[in-house]
């Protein structure tokens, strides 16, 4: 029950993460940037380009992988998406500040509950996040002679890289995509597993008592 709980409070933190990643302008995470970018081309909202994307992504692991947790992604990327949505509408009405600093504390807090939230879904191992089916599909698929850190690495810089053609090529301008976006490409796994340890330590302790 507990994974459960682990995983349900990952994803609602995790969202509200992203959410707030929309309104600094500093620079999003490699795949929430591209579903920022493509978004705002598109006109479409922020949940239904997550769930075009989301939803590749599941079904590619799942063909490669027939990993019997696709049904946990599948419940993950209707629920991420239509939660990131929320936040986003909800917190339009409180971000509206237009000042330097207040955007680099929307980054850092923003930065630091998704890192949360993806520590809370690896700690619970249910079921992977469909932007890790992506990369483990490019994992096995595109860069099968490279260590898992090197091919999600050049995973997120291609994604990046393509969002930003994007928004150059449609929007005049990098759009969500920033110095941010490179922090989280570089900074996320070792946050991730810094909490990681944090929590599972936590746990453990909770158990003994």
């Amino acid at each position: 029950m507990k994974k459960y709980i682990l995983y349900t409070v990952g994803i609602v933190i995790m969202a509200l993460g992203v959410a707030i990643s929309s309104f600094h302008g500093l620079g999003a995470s490699p795949f929430d940037s591209l579903n920022f970018n493509v978004a705002s081309i598109t006109n479409l909202e922020i949940a239904t380009t997550m769930l075009i994307f989301n939803a590749i992504f599941v079904l590619l692991f799942f063909i490669i992988h027939r990993n019997k947790d696709i049904y946990l992604s599948i419940i993950c990327l209707f629920a991420f998406s239509f939660l990131v949505d929320a936040f986003i509408k909800l917190l339009s009405y409180i971000f509206i500040i237009d000042d330097l600093w207040f955007r680099i504390i929307q980054f850092i807090l923003g930065f630091t509950l998704t890192a949360i939230g993806i520590a809370f879904v690896e700690e619970s191992t249910l079921s992977r996040t469909p932007f890790e089916c992506f990369v483990a599909v490019m994992d096995k698929i595109v860069f099968p002679k490279l260590d898992y850190a090197k091919s999600r690495i050049i995973t997120e810089v291609l994604v990046t890289a393509l969002g930003a053609v994007l928004g150059l090529i449609f929007m005049d301008g990098l759009g969500n995509v920033g110095i941010g976006t490179a922090i989280y490409m570089f900074c996320t796994g070792p946050v991730v597993q810094l909490f990681i340890k944090k929590f599972s330590r936590i746990i453990k302790e909770d158990r003994l008592k």
